[in-house]
């Protein structure tokens, strides 16, 4: 994740849905899945237009590429195979949500 100047959190990333994904169910089968947890987009403006991810406390960079990972799994995503890219690449449907 990349997100432009200005737009960095230390806390929760927000990432907008530009893959379509159904929001709920990912959010659902990735918990059953992967014992894993993360967040729809804030009420009815938001809520499948984005999902959010915590990176606080104990989580780290191989946390949040193992939910990433969960996440483009169980959405169908496909993965690029080298995962080296630069801020202007989005990948497999996801982008850092700016202005939504």
């Amino acid at each position: 994740m990349f997100p432009e100047t200005g737009y960095e959190s230390q806390i929760v990333a927000c990432i907008e849905n530009t893959g379509g994904i159904d929001v709920a169910a990912t959010i659902d089968e990735v918990s059953e899945r992967y014992d894993m947890a993360f967040s729809n987009g804030y009420g009815s403006t938001l809520g499948e237009r984005a999902f959010r991810s915590g990176h606080m406390g104990e989580h780290d960079v191989e946390s949040s590429k193992a939910l990433t990972e969960a996440i483009e799994d169980v959405a169908g995503l496909s993965v690029p195979s080298d995962r080296n890219h630069d801020s202007s690449t989005h990948r497999a449907g996801l982008q850092i949500a700016k202005g939504l």
